[in-house]
């Protein structure tokens, strides 16, 4: 959720500086997306960097959460 909060939210601030994207991304959204990854490579790699965050935290927890009920029962 954070994520995509976070990522909407700078999406929102290139969109709102790059007017030749948000043509693009109504005329063609698969190159558009492929524009933006490489134009705007720090923000794609920082959002890449939370998802995968979220996912290990979530694995973490889990592990932790299951390897404790295989203790207990």
């Amino acid at each position: 959720m954070l994520t995509t909060v976070v990522g909407l939210v700078m999406l929102f601030f290139v969109l709102a500086v790059d007017d030749d994207l948000v043509q693009g991304i109504q005329d063609n959204p698969q190159r558009a997306i492929k524009k933006f990854a490489v134009e705007y490579q720090g923000i794609f790699i920082f959002n890449l960097f939370l998802q995968s965050f979220v996912i290990a935290a979530l694995v973490e927890e889990m592990v932790k959460y299951f390897g404790y009920w295989m203790v207990v029962v």
